[in-house]
């Protein structure tokens, strides 16, 4: 789970620290920085899945304002062994090029070096805290190492930070933009949720049981579904189908058909049983998008409770929706606020005792407690 976000010279987020609660609720007005935070994370995800720093951070990313050059990101996570991990990277930019390079990468754990890109070469150490490299060689300026280190009795703790970020998953789903079928299979859920057919071909495959448990919580949500089944079209083409059965009669109902809101609740029961009992980070953007009031409920209940359950991952949703604060803000509520076109700034909701109003009554009131 995360302890620490730290992020300098990003957008609106100039000495940025967040040391959010295994669950935690991002509010506050358009433009304050909640999608800001959300885009770092998503550049760091995409970075140290092999994105050249250049495409994970690009140089009109950099702090409107600020003339500095260099970028910088910090991660502080506890591994799923219990191992704390501190993470740093800083992006060089080059103006006049618009490139973007590697100053600085490093992982460590209690203060010891376990990886360092330095810019111009790698250094890898020993599990075991040593002053000297185990190896060290040439390396490349414009893309993190740890997407190609293959897992050794050498590197088990770096393994293991890799296996974290490989869990780490970010969520702005778009339920237009998913397509109704698919020609392979995906072992990962993208980010607007477009291949979801492709990733529950996957589901359907290896873990028969979870889309059970998907078909279930779905069925309240879609008035007589029995079954939810791929059809073959042709060689390699799936197509989703529902298949619903109402007074006797039966018929199918492709997912095209189906409202946005269907749609989004389809996602969101299967990121809830496929992913969030093994995640180490799930963040939803305005996950109340689409959906009616008394189905937003049922689902984050059982989406806090999967996490806090595993006690190995962070859950955090970015939302306005009166519903979803309330409920998260129980467990930490952050408000992010700029001031006309500054730096964001962090403030820790809480609701004094003797108001009797609701986190998203007390923000509606303007007033806000730093901690």
């Amino acid at each position: 789970m995360i302890k620490r976000l730290y992020v300098d010279n990003y957008k609106c987020l100039v000495n940025f620290e967040i040391a959010p609660a295994q669950v935690a609720c991002l509010v506050g007005p358009n433009g304050g920085g909640k999608s800001a935070v959300f885009g770092a994370l998503q550049g760091l995800q995409g970075f140290l899945a092999g994105q050249l720093a250049a495409d994970a951070f690009p140089t009109w990313t950099r702090t409107r304002w600020d003339k500095r050059a260099s970028q910088r990101f910090e991660l502080d996570l506890r591994g799923f062994e219990g191992t704390l991990f501190h993470y740093e990277l800083v992006v060089r930019h080059d103006e006049s090029s618009r490139r973007a390079a590697v100053e600085r990468e490093a992982v460590s754990t209690n203060g010891a070096l376990l990886y360092e890109h330095t810019g111009e070469e790698i250094r890898l150490f020993a599990d075991e805290p040593t002053a000297t490299p185990r190896m060290v060689f040439p390396a490349d300026p414009r893309r993190s190492f740890l997407p190609l280190l293959q897992a050794s009795p050498e590197n088990k703790l770096l393994t293991a930070f890799k296996e974290w970020n490989a869990r780490m998953w970010l969520f702005a789903l778009r339920p237009s933009e998913i397509s109704p079928d698919s020609t392979v299979e995906s072992d990962m859920l993208s980010t607007d949720g477009k291949n979801f057919v492709s990733w529950y071909r996957t589901i359907l495959q290896e873990t028969p049981a979870t889309a059970s448990q998907i078909w279930q919580d779905l069925r309240p949500i879609v008035p007589g579904l029995q079954a939810i089944k791929l059809q073959k079209l042709g060689v390699d083409a799936r197509l989703l189908l529902l298949d619903c059965e109402i007074a006797g009669r039966p018929f199918s109902l492709a997912l095209g058909e189906l409202s946005d809101g269907q749609r989004i609740l389809l996602l969101h029961y299967a990121i809830l049983h496929a992913l969030a009992p093994a995640a180490s980070l799930i963040v939803f953007d305005e996950p109340d998008n689409f959906v009616a009031e008394e189905e937003i409920q049922p689902w984050l209940s059982q989406m806090r409770d999967a996490i806090v359950d595993a006690k190995r991952g962070t859950l955090m949703a970015i939302s306005h929706h009166h519903r979803v604060i309330d409920y998260l803000a129980a467990d930490q509520a952050w408000e992010l606020r700029r001031a006309e076109e500054g730096p964001t700034r962090l403030q820790n909701i809480r609701v004094p005792r003797d108001t009797g109003m609701t986190a998203s009554e007390f923000l509606r009131l303007g007033v806000s407690h730093a901690e």
